[in-house]
């Protein structure tokens, strides 16, 4: 799961209480939004705003004053359910009228300020992607390729690039107190959870894993989509948002890593550590 980040900037709109300019942090809107735009928000008749309407609203279990601009898909008495457009499930919790900031006035694309253009460049970092797959007994993982997008001359990924690792999955077989007939490729929590902390924290808001599976067992099996994951979303304790793939059957899957927007240091090397098996 991804979402839009904003980052508030200190400019004062003189003369209209209730208004807010923000910067967009990352890319669950686009295309309408897309990552360093700048938006104009109102409080003013913002838990009105029904179904199609997009809202500024604190992010349900986010850390305090973490904003998010994504669109109403349904409303209920005193609530509603937000989705960015370009993701493919809806976000987590009910959004209270308490938690609602403001509505969406107005968008002003980045391009449409040149001088803006370096400033977002600074925030920009390249980062050394790589995945780490530790399987239960019994149970296999065979990394077939990796492919880079958006990388650079020496292998580091470029915000909106991405790794993509196709790995052939094989399950331990199913025997009297041992594996069970489902088995889970997720993410490992005891190493993934220094990531969520300290200097690396924006790091994790920044990034999206993707999940597409392929039952080898069946022949001409189609592709099926299986996990988005904005990582900011994944909870240490509660390990089935880290979640990424379940079989009884070997698979064949890609998992991508992508980069979606600005992260907190240069040159900074992150292996993303996963679990396969029962």
């Amino acid at each position: 799961m991804r979402y839009v980040f904003l980052v508030p900037l200190t400019i004062a709109i003189a003369g209209f209480s209730g208004l807010r300019l923000l910067v967009v942090d990352g890319g669950s809107m686009a295309p309408l939004i897309q990552q360093g735009d700048l938006v104009i928000t109102s409080s003013l008749g913002a838990t009105d705003v029904g179904p199609g309407g997009i809202i500024l609203a604190h992010r349900y279990g986010g850390a305090p004053g973490e904003l998010l601009l994504h669109r109403v898909v349904e409303r209920g008495a005193g609530w509603r359910i937000t989705k960015g457009d370009a993701n493919q499930s809806s976000d987590a919790g009910r959004v209270a009228d308490s938690a609602v900031a403001g509505r969406l006035l107005a968008i002003i694309p980045l391009r449409s300020f040149a001088a803006l253009s370096s400033v977002a460049a600074a925030f920009a970092g390249h980062e050394h992607i790589g995945v780490s797959i530790s399987s239960a007994a019994g149970a296999t993982v065979t990394v077939e390729s990796v492919a880079l997008s958006g990388a650079d001359a020496t292998g580091r990924i470029l915000p909106g690039g991405s790794a993509t690792w196709r790995v052939l999955l094989t399950p331990c077989r199913p025997t009297i107190g041992s594996c069970p007939l489902a088995q889970q490729l997720r993410i490992d929590a005891s190493g993934f959870s220094p990531l969520m902390g300290g200097s690396v924290s924006a790091l994790a808001r920044a990034l999206r894993i993707t999940t597409r599976c392929q039952d080898t067992s069946t022949p001409d099996a189609v592709w099926v989509d299986s996990t988005d994951i904005f990582t900011a979303d994944w909870l240490a304790t509660n390990a089935a948002t880290g979640l990424l793939a379940t079989t009884s059957s070997p698979l064949r899957c890609d998992i991508q890593v992508a980069v979606l927007g600005s992260v907190p240091a240069q040159g900074l090397t992150i292996t993303l550590p996963l679990l396969w098996g029962p």
